[in-house]
């Protein structure tokens, strides 16, 4: 028997790369890119310009394409529900021509909330994102629940992914462990679900073979980390001392007030909380532990990204 034909897009991303190299060996991989060259281990690429005449089959469709979180709010909002829904609307017109009975969409936790929560995020949470990414992210799931197609939807909600060739928040932590910043808050006390990229490209693996119920899942490893346990965890990797200096709490919270917006959304990130329940997830896959951890993966993420493994 052949093996199963999977439709990637967003295969030349960070968790796209990821997810090739998962499902390499069992699966016959298909691509949908903005850009139409020869991605390693992919048997075709198509544009999306080329969409409609796609006459293969699949098995599956793993959405992981969409525009990223723009910081500086540059990009009009139109172009965010233009990419994130559109393109969604798109591949799910296709499934029932293409014979492809399964659709996973990587979905951001920003579409329940903007960067931190007070409570631990379930699936029973009502949505209370405001920025233009999650919303549109939020509209892009709506879509997929609410479509008539005849197929398996699980829409995963990924917290902050964390691994070799990642972007964002981490990688600015680590510029300012390699130079030497001193750390004020070393008492500081927070919990972030964070996400090890094994973690995820297992969970996909395992529900392509599973086929859980349709539905959404937060996705996190198992155990919550604090901003020290993350820097700590990141100066490990880098083999890099991180320098704490202790102020107290209460002159922190004073200064992060006074902070332009611009850096308030950074500091938000790396210093709030935000919690999310993944036992609704590992309850579908039938196990009892995520099979990856920040203790062991985070380190590791740092030490090949900086040639010091």
């Amino acid at each position: 028997m052949p093996p199963y034909k999977i439709l990637l897009t967003g295969a030349t991303g960070f968790v796209g790369g990821h997810v090739i190299k998962q499902l390499k060996e069992d699966y016959s991989l298909y691509a949908i890119s903005s850009k139409k060259t020869d991605i390693e281990h992919i048997t075709k690429t198509f544009s999306w310009n080329e969409i409609e005449s796609i006459e293969e089959t699949f098995e599956a469709v793993i959405h992981m394409a969409g525009l990223a979180h723009d910081t500086q709010n540059n990009k009009d909002e139109s172009v965010y529900f233009d990419v994130n829904v559109g393109l969604t609307k798109t591949l799910l017109e296709n499934m029932k021509r293409w014979n492809c009975g399964q659709f996973i969409y990587i979905s951001s936790v920003k579409a329940a909330v903007d960067s931190t929560s007070i409570e631990v995020l379930n699936e029973d949470f009502t949505s209370a994102c405001t920025n233009v990414y999650g919303r549109s992210k939020l509209t892009a799931e709506r879509l997929i629940l609410d479509s008539t197609a005849n197929i398996n939807r699980v829409i995963l909600r990924p917290v902050m992914i964390y691994g070799p060739g990642q972007k964002g928040n981490l990688n600015t932590l680590e510029k300012l462990i390699h130079k030497g910043v001193w750390f004020p808050f070393k008492n500081w006390q927070n919990k972030r679900s964070v996400l090890s990229i094994n973690n995820l490209t297992f969970t996909i693996k395992e529900i392509l073979n599973k086929k859980i119920a349709s539905g959404v899942y937060y996705i996190a490893d198992d155990a919550a980390v604090s901003t020290v346990e993350i820097l700590e965890s990141i100066s490990s990797g880098i083999n890099r001392k991180v320098r704490f200096v202790s102020i107290p709490n209460s002159i922190i919270r004073v200064g992060l007030k006074l902070l332009p917006k611009r850096l308030k959304s950074f500091t938000n990130k790396v210093l709030g909380s935000l919690e999310v329940d993944n036992s609704k997830l590992k309850t579908a896959l039938g196990i009892s532990t995520m099979p990856y951890n920040a203790a062991t993966d985070l380190p590791c993420a740092f030490k090949k990204s900086s040639g010091n493994a």
